[in-house]
């Protein structure tokens, strides 16, 4: 069987105090996938500026061992949406080399910019996976804190994701909704270093503090928060975990509202903005690894998947397998 030959667009910030680790986890998870053939990883701002994320990457390659894979950086902002950068001009030599996948993980600036620019390549993309989306009037919340996280990928750069929506590119979305009821506590990073490699042992050394800070932020009087959600590596479990997941075929819409305008968020504060709407096409909904066998008509653009669950249990062994 053939590999899947993957471009992961990352705002990786692991090491970078009180910052996500859920890229590394994700990039690691892919590069030790066996139906994954990572081809080439670029870089964005989001989780952090992208300098930071730069010298992130430049960590984890070294620690990981992946010399071998080309990286480039890409958007500093969505100011730059539309410029050619090192990570477009990645983008595009990869997509010479033969059909590829891409999981957005951070904003898709780089993407959309490459999109634009050269749609004949662009048609070489399978598929794009982001983590981004939700269904309408829903809230992000972890536990019972008061805060409701963003869509930050999505409200980073909602503009790319226009672009993305107006191409005929098959999207998927692994969002909050679906990466939420996974949890990587104390207990599952002692099985992730037990008996693991290297690299393993490093993740489990910059999660730990990311778990601590989970805890201390997110507990209540109600409820205690003993894990951090893997937001990315759901995205990674679309190419290598589908026969666990659980999707819907939906339409994607991009609505200014303020369901959220009177709360504090988590990262900064709200008000009325732009919203990534998942909209179901139809009361049949795709169980875990299965298709309606739908296949689009010429000159149909094909509906967009929307993830909304997953088996957690057999999810994490895997992912413990292939973190260590």
């Amino acid at each position: 069987m053939a590999l899947k030959r993957v471009v992961v667009d990352t705002d990786v910030a692991v090491g970078i105090p009180e910052r996500d680790v859920d890229d590394a986890l994700a990039i690691i998870m892919a590069a030790n996938s066996a139906s994954i053939e990572l081809c080439g990883i670029t870089l964005t701002y989001g989780n952090d500026s992208l300098k930071n994320v730069e010298r992130s990457m430049t960590e984890l390659g070294s620690v990981a061992g992946l010399a071998k894979v080309k990286i480039a950086a890409g958007a500093r902002s969505c100011e730059d949406l539309g410029k050619d950068t090192a990570a477009t001009a990645l983008l595009a030599e990869i997509a010479q080399g033969g059909r590829m996948t891409v999981l957005c993980l951070g904003p898709a600036t780089n993407l959309a910019s490459f999109v634009e620019a050269d749609k004949d390549l662009a048609s070489q993309i399978d598929e794009v996976v982001l983590v981004a989306g939700r269904r309408r009037g829903q809230r992000f919340r972890t536990g019972n804190y008061a805060r409701s996280h963003p869509d930050l990928n999505f409200e980073n750069d909602p503009e790319a994701v226009r672009r993305l929506l107006n191409c005929r590119l098959k999207l998927v979305f692994a969002p909050f909704e679906v990466s939420s009821k996974v949890w990587i506590t104390d207990h599952i990073l002692d099985l992730i270093e037990c008996n693991g490699t290297e690299t393993a042992r490093y993740l489990v050394d910059k999660c730990s503090p990311w778990l601590a800070f989970w805890r201390q932020t997110f507990s209540t009087q109600l409820r205690l928060i003993d894990g951090f959600n893997p937001f990315d590596c759901l995205a990674v479990a679309w190419l290598t975990d589908q026969d666990l997941l659980f999707w819907e075929e939906v339409e994607m819409l991009i609505d200014e509202d303020n369901y959220d305008a009177g709360e504090m968020m988590v990262q900064g504060t709200s008000g009325s903005k732009k919203y990534l709407h998942a909209q179901q096409m139809c009361s049949r909904v795709v169980g875990a690894g299965k298709t309606d066998g739908g296949i689009a008509l010429p000159g149909q653009v094909k509906q967009h998947v929307y993830i909304y669950d997953v088996e957690r249990e057999v999810f994490l062994e895997r992912l413990i397998t292939r973190l260590r």
